[in-house]
């Protein structure tokens, strides 16, 4: 296997006391996110109890709640911690949620601390499955690192003056990659639409999976712009928006697509378009 395998058992209460209220950086918890965290166990209802008091609860606990969340093992210290906890569920994070494969990372090379802390601050910006959990323990998390990561799979509010999404960023701002046709010069490119240009594919690039991310089951979906030339080759592309560890393997693979040439008033014209580009696992491994 690609990662090592090794326990390091963590208290995330400790963690948790150690966000201070003034300077709360997740989203107040969620009902959903309490409940798929009691359900999965790991942690118990004492230190999720003290989570809910530092981060705060985002939902307002109705008889039904109580009801369920009762049936699901809480304590009456955890239901008033909800109760006394509720604040604006608008609250600001810093950065963007963690994903999969960062989380890995940060056991892998770190230690469940450090997983934790970053998890604390940015959230989880995952849903988490069994081959996904595997991986994650096997990197040395545990099963209160899991629950954790129910607490804060959670979207967020950009702290301060955010940080452009790669789907509004400049066009200088994302990785360009360019094909090997030499640039053309002529009239600007005619932009087209996804599902139209998809009918004039003629070749379509292969995937190449990043295999940390195959390996840990985790899908992607990346959008590239393409510059298409006259030829019907692809001459540059960049990323618009998608996960960060398909961005490379997208761009390849579009820059090995091939379509018709599109014409306008009978003479080839380039073509600006965007291309969705899928990344499952399931077909990976029909693939190998």
């Amino acid at each position: 296997m690609f990662l090592r395998k090794a326990i390091f058992p963590v208290s995330v209460l400790a963690f948790a006391l150690g966000l201070p209220r003034d300077a709360q950086a997740a989203r107040p918890i969620s009902r959903e996110a309490l409940s798929s965290a009691l359900q999965r166990g790991g942690m118990s209802s004492a230190e999720l109890a003290a989570i809910v008091k530092s981060a705060g609860a985002g939902f307002t606990l109705t008889p039904a709640d109580e009801k369920t969340l009762i049936s699901q093992g809480a304590s009456a210290e955890l239901l008033e911690a909800v109760r006394a906890s509720r604040v604006s569920a608008r609250v600001r994070s810093d950065g963007r949620p963690l994903a999969p494969i960062e989380l890995i990372l940060k056991l892998f090379h770190g230690s469940p601390a450090t997983a934790t802390a970053a998890l604390k601050t940015r959230g989880a910006g995952f849903d988490l499955n069994p081959p996904l959990e595997a991986q994650i323990l096997e990197a040395g998390g545990d099963k209160s690192l899991l629950a954790l990561v129910a607490l804060r799979r959670l979207d967020f509010e950009p702290s301060g003056k955010p940080a452009p999404e790669p789907a509004e960023a400049e066009p200088t701002a994302a990785p360009v990659r360019s094909g090997d046709a030499p640039a053309e010069r002529g009239p600007k490119p005619i932009r087209v639409d996804a599902a139209t240009q998809l009918r004039k594919l003629l070749r379509k690039g292969e995937i190449e999976y990043p295999q940390m991310a195959l390996r840990a089951r985790i899908p992607g979906r990346v959008v590239v712009e393409a510059l298409i030339g006259r030829d019907g080759r692809v001459r540059r592309a960049r990323v618009l928006r998608g996960d960060d560890m398909f961005h490379d393997a997208a761009m390849q693979a579009v820059l090995q697509n091939a379509y018709r040439p599109t014409l306008l008033d009978e003479e080839a014209v380039e073509v600006l378009t965007e291309v969705n580009v899928e990344f499952d696992p399931a077909r990976a491994d029909t693939r190998n």
